[in-house]
This record gives structure tokens, C-alpha cells and sequence, in this order.
């Protein structure tokens, strides 16, 4: 760490390294002006509050005061609900939301039964096939198998 004092600039802390400054009690900076830079970021956080000032400022405090020279406000974003409920109204979202919620109930129902029955069917035909297989016996299923196979794929 380089400390250096000159009459023009007062008193300079420059160093090539993490520089941290820690205290049990308070710690005071004062002057007529004070500035805090960072190149990649500019972080303040006490045990309750935080602010990050980086890409993106986030803040998390009771109560956060930045003060600027230009001053900008910006509406609130809303969200994709915010949006649609002010749109529809409450009751009209909360009927689009229960049919939305039974349509999908009833189509997990649907599909349910399908596979139901898909797997009923599976079983009847194996149950077929080892019927069969016991009535003709010998190679000849086999043979039964390959010719329904080849009707099927014409």
C-alpha cells in the first residue's frame, strides 16, 4: 500500500491489492465532498440493509435515499397477473383461472383413461397370443404371426 500527502490533493491511500477498512464502534467519513467509486461495482451494506450498485441497482432497506443531479421516474412494471386483472377484473380472472384449472384436471382424467386402456388392450392380446399359442401349438403361431403381420402392413 502507497500512502502519500501533498498540500494540493491531502492525504492519498493507493493500493494494487484488497484494501479493508474494519471498526468494532462507528465509522465516520466526513468532508465538504465525498466520493465513492467503483469500477465493477459499488456495494454499501449494513447488518439489515444492502445496496448494489452494479449492472442492475439493487436496494433492501426500510427506507433508501440516492440522490442524483438528473432525476428520472419510471412506471411499474407489472407483472403477467397484474396485468390480466386489470384487464379482466377480478371475478372474470378468477372464472378464466378455475376453467383454465378444470380443463386441465379433465384432460389428465382423459389421458389417464387412455393409458388405461391402451394397457387393457395390451393384455387382452397377450392374452390372446398365449390362448392361441396353447390351441395350435408347436411353430404354426409363429407362422399365423408373420402372415397377420404382413396382412396388416398392405
Amino acid at each position: 500500500m502507497y500512502i502519500s500527502m501533498a498540500a494540493g490533493n491531502g492525504v492519498t491511500l493507493n493500493s494494487t491489492t484488497h484494501v479493508q477498512i474494519q471498526c468494532m464502534g462507528d465509522l465516520n467519513i466526513s468532508g465538504a465532498s465525498i466520493s465513492l467509486e467503483g469500477i465493477e461495482g459499488l456495494y454499501i451494506q449494513t447488518m439489515t440493509d444492502h445496496v448494489e450498485l452494479v449492472e442492475e441497482v439493487n436496494g433492501k432497506s426500510e427506507n433508501v435515499v440516492l440522490e442524483a443531479e438528473i432525476h428520472r421516474s419510471f412506471d411499474m412494471i407489472q407483472s403477467e397477473f397484474d396485468q390480466s386483472l386489470a384487464s379482466m377484473g377480478e371475478s372474470a380472472l378468477k372464472e378464466a383461472r378455475l376453467k383454465r384449472n378444470w380443463d386441465a384436471r379433465e384432460k389428465g382424467k382423459r389421458d389417464g383413461v387412455i393409458e388405461e386402456g391402451k394397457s387393457l388392450l395390451s393384455m387382452v392380446g397377450d392374452v390372446a397370443d398365449l390362448a392361441f399359442t396353447g390351441i395350435v401349438g408347436g411353430d404354426k403361431p409363429r407362422d399365423y404371426t408373420v402372415y397377420i403381420g404382413w396382412c396388416f402392413h398392405l
